[in-house]
């Protein structure tokens, strides 16, 4: 391992990336001594890695090849910024495959990025970092839940910490994977999914609510992508976007898209993005249950999220002089700057 010492008088170019289940995320941006973060790159990527890997518990050849394509096309869009620092973080696809260290190795070898695989409880952490600051660090006893292709993270904190967090193997994909509800939905099916998520859900969330909250924040893209739908757009904070989203609005769009197949969706321009059209249904269940079980009527959904909390942490860690890079991400710097 080598340190390298780089000027931060006027903060550092951070590349930060989250190879998701679904989708891979990008973000290039220059944080400052303060902590203030602007972008300079934000672009996710339609990946599948977590396509079948997250019920057979390996990641497929057509997985594994198109993972590592997408990953080469994100580290070319961020080459360009020189970011001093690179950080890539893998989640439960990975996390979970059997051949997830092979993967890891192999965007190594091919890519020269180091993948690390985080945990869910440190995945959890830097979400709910991410969210917080995004709100400006103003609403304590915050609720942040995290419904992605793999897993749900819901995690309890203040106005700037996380200190309770559970990880749920209750993700969109994981589910569309699961279960055949039919194509349209079977009513029935749906019915008796939503029960199989209460019941997966249920002692978690009464948890949290016994432990109390003043507020819940939703984000992840499904959630997003539901809340530009259905949503109303609020004042953003700072450069921060917002939305609620009604809980009464996500029961009527769920009902909507059950009696539609995949290819009427597929007209949805929001739901064209990221492939959402093969599991909206499950990302309506899972997000609508869990305002039911929380008792609220609505909630916020935030545009911060895992990318954002990686970047701010390596920022940080920089700050603190234990930003310590090893030989791919050094060859990385020098590609970026010749």
């Amino acid at each position: 391992m080598k340190r390298i010492d780089i000027p931060s008088s006027d903060g550092v170019t951070v590349a930060a990336l989250d190879l998701g289940s679904n989708a891979f995320h990008l973000l290039v941006a220059r944080v400052d001594d303060n902590g203030r973060m602007v972008i300079q790159e934000r672009v996710s990527r339609y990946a599948r890695l977590g396509q079948k890997t997250l019920v057979e518990g390996r990641i497929g050849d057509e997985a594994f090849g198109e993972a590592l394509r997408t990953i080469g096309q994100l580290r070319g869009l961020a080459l360009p910024h020189r970011p001093e620092i690179w950080r890539c973080i893998a989640t439960s696809a990975v996390r979970e495959a059997e051949n997830g260290a092979e993967f890891v190795a192999s965007v190594r070898a091919e890519l020269g990025l180091n993948v690390r695989v985080v945990s869910e409880s440190e995945e959890s952490r830097l979400i709910y970092q991410a969210v917080a600051s995004g709100l400006d660090n103003l609403i304590d006893r915050m609720v942040v839940v995290d419904v992605g292709g793999g897993s749900t993270g819901i995690t309890l904190g203040d106005s700037r910490y996380a200190v309770m967090s559970s990880s749920l193997r209750v993700g969109a994909l994981r589910l569309r994977d699961q279960w055949d509800l039919g194509d349209p939905p079977a009513p029935p099916m749906v019915s008796l999914m939503a029960d199989w998520v209460r019941v997966a859900v249920g002692r978690v969330a009464n948890h949290f609510c016994d432990a109390g909250f003043a507020s819940v924040v939703f984000t992840s893209g499904s959630a997003l992508a539901l809340a530009r739908i259905i949503g109303q757009r609020l004042p953003s904070v700072g450069q921060v976007a917002h939305y609620f989203l009604p809980l009464d609005r996500l029961r009527a769009f769920e009902s909507d898209v059950v009696g539609m197949s995949v290819e009427d969706r597929l007209h949805h321009e929001v739901l064209v993005e990221g492939g959402r059209a093969e599991y909206i249904v499950e990302a309506c269940i899972i997000i609508r249950t869990i305002m039911e079980l929380l008792g609220i009527d609505g909630a916020l959904v935030s545009t911060m999220a895992l990318r954002d909390g990686l970047a701010m942490d390596a920022a940080q860690a920089y700050r603190r002089g234990s930003a310590v890079l090893d030989a791919s991400e050094l060859n990385l710097i020098s590609q970026s700057w010749s």
